[in-house]
């Protein structure tokens, strides 16, 4: 088997599941969108911006975290990020 076979076969799972993730965490605004609408009196395109907020959000983060991962370790920035989603959560 070539190398870039068993390269695929290890990071293919991975990233299947941070797609999933993503596609999970984009649709859980999906629900807000008409509460949205209606405590800002908002039309419906006007609300819809938030999910492309959101993505342009990740989009311009996900380099920035990669960087700090990469001097910072990845698992101390993994945790400081989940700190920090656990605490918007709650």
């Amino acid at each position: 088997m070539s190398h870039t076979a068993n390269v695929l076969r290890r990071h293919l799972p991975i990233l299947a599941f941070i797609f999933i993730l993503t596609m999970y965490i984009e649709m859980a605004v999906l629900p807000l969108i008409y509460k949205i609408e209606s405590e800002f009196n908002a039309s419906a395109s006007e609300a819809s911006w938030i999910l492309s907020a959101e993505t342009l959000g990740g989009l311009v983060l996900v380099p920035v975290i990669g960087k700090l991962a990469d001097e910072y370790g990845r698992k101390r920035v993994l945790m400081v990020f989940n700190k920090y989603t656990q605490c918007q959560s709650s």
